[in-house]
């Protein structure tokens, strides 16, 4: 009974106390519970960023072209609208907003200009609109473009293969568009004499199997005498199309006549810089006629050294040694050596290829 009764007082005295020392230090009482206000949370009249469209879609976008989406957005609140453009996806992209303040009511443009430049395909980039509207304070616009080439090339490149000498041959190329109406096709260059090159319309069946709106067919023929081994050439076309053009379409393929070469192309493979390396070809003339003796016109790359003799008594074979020298830049090369008769006519070309290398040799 004494335990409680003692207990009991004590709890009494300190009560009391504590009591007291409150009136004494006011910063002790309980202070009276609030709730903190959210981050970002509104009060009173707030701005509100609408958007008539986000998402734009376009198809049949030429390549090397340059465009801009315009999304047009309103303050559909009760205060001003503060706007700012913020991140883009791409490069190829740029935005900016008309009006940076807008008032209840108003509008305003936000543009996403791009650039299709040599993609092909789906391309999609975005942009972000900021704002201080509480509820959405970014507003990302998208752009997703179908690009497509203005002009096409069918095929890419002219192989002729084999080209027999004094043998007419022609091959053709169609330059069109699925997305012009009027593609104008002018001014046909080819890089050698050797050829000729005409145009005339692709035939409609052609036209059809191939979706084109408009376009014109190339014919390239043989026109010249062409020197013996591998040639390659180009064929340049002009355009109205706006961003690119002008094409070009590689013509290639291996002459053989008269002249026979063996082998027909020198493969150098891997050179040591420090040894450097020869190779020979075997010339094969059987009837030069008015051409004359032969000669090395024209060497590429130019560090490469030759040399160009008949070979014994027989005048109708000829032996080139062509030589890659020890002063030669390392890296990979390619070239040529050009052969003509002694009034400069070229009568073979010879490709060339090969690396150097200036690892050591080992035991050297």
């Amino acid at each position: 009974m004494k335990f409680w009764v003692t207990v009991i007082s004590a709890t009494v005295v300190l009560t009391g106390l504590a009591t007291a020392l409150s009136v004494w230090n006011p910063d002790l009482r309980e202070a009276p519970q609030t709730t903190a206000a959210t981050p970002g949370e509104a009060t009173g009249p707030q701005p509100r960023l609408v958007p008539e469209t986000t998402f734009e879609n376009l198809t049949n976008v030429p390549q090397m072209k340059k465009g801009e989406s315009v999304f047009k957005v309103t303050n559909e609140g009760e205060a001003t609208l503060e706007l700012t453009k913020g991140p883009k996806k791409c490069t190829c992209s740029e935005s900016f907003v008309e009006t940076t303040t807008l008032q209840p009511g108003e509008s305003t443009n936000f543009t996403l200009k791009w650039d299709t430049q040599d993609r092909i395909g789906s391309h999609s980039l975005w942009a972000d609109l900021m704002s201080n509207d509480p509820e959405m304070p970014k507003l990302r616009f998208s752009v997703n473009l179908d690009i497509r080439p203005e002009v096409l090339v069918e095929p890419s490149s002219i192989n002729f293969g084999t080209v027999t000498e004094g043998r007419n041959v022609e091959q053709a190329v169609d330059i069109y568009s699925t997305l012009k109406e009027d593609l104008e096709v002018t001014k046909p260059v080819i890089s050698s004499k050797g050829f000729a090159v005409k145009l005339v319309p692709i035939p409609k069946e052609k036209m059809e199997s191939l979706g084109a709106k408009s376009g014109k067919r190339a014919i390239v023929s043989v026109a010249d005498k062409l020197p013996v081994g591998f040639f390659e050439e180009t064929l340049g076309v002009d355009t109205n199309a706006e961003g690119e053009p002008h094409r070009s379409v590689t013509i290639n393929g291996r002459c053989e006549g008269a002249i026979t070469l063996l082998p027909t192309q020198i493969n150098f493979k891997m050179v040591p810089q420090e040894t450097g390396t020869e190779k020979r070809v075997d010339i094969f003339a059987r009837d030069l006629g008015d051409d004359g003796p032969l000669k090395v016109t024209n060497v590429e790359p130019k560090f490469l050294k030759y040399k160009l003799e008949q070979d014994g008594d027989f005048k109708s074979r000829w032996k080139l040694l062509v030589s890659v020298p020890t002063e030669a830049p390392s890296g990979p090369f390619t070239g040529r050596v050009v052969i003509s008769d002694d009034k400069g006519k070229e009568l073979i070309i010879i490709r060339v290829a090969g690396a150097v290398s200036d690892a050591k040799v080992a035991g050297t």
